[in-house]
């Protein structure tokens, strides 16, 4: 029925909205001092943390502030994040499937995960 109400095309433009919105936002995590890509950008899909480069922080640390900046998240309904495990280290995720979704979502949501790993880490 969607198909069929707003083509085929208008799927294609919205995947190719996603992919590229998740891109940007590994180059994002890639280019940050606080934030530490995990993986490839799949799918729409990229897998990261808060890990300050300025910092030396152990695994048991940085899963807890990862943790912390989650609920921080959610709290503030800053976005809609998930969590996963990427080879037994504990990662934010963020999917990009709305359509709705734009280049200023992305960079805000990635701004405030910063800025929440930095008040995690000072307390």
């Amino acid at each position: 029925m969607s198909i069929q109400t707003f083509g085929l095309a208008a799927f294609r433009r919205a995947i190719a909205n996603g992919l590229a919105l998740a891109a940007r936002a590994g180059d994002f995590a890639r280019d940050s001092d606080v934030l530490e890509l995990l993986g490839p950008v799949s799918l729409g899909i990229m897998c990261f943390r808060v890990n300050p480069a300025q910092r030396e922080l152990e695994e048991a640390e940085l899963d807890r502030v990862n943790r912390a900046v989650l609920a921080n998240i959610f709290r503030d309904d800053r976005g809609l994040n998930s969590s996963t495990m990427v080879r037994g280290v504990f990662s934010l995720r963020l999917c990009i499937i709305n359509h709705n979704t734009g280049r200023e979502d992305a960079h805000e949501t990635l701004s405030a995960i910063e800025r929440f790993g930095e008040e995690v880490l000072d307390k």
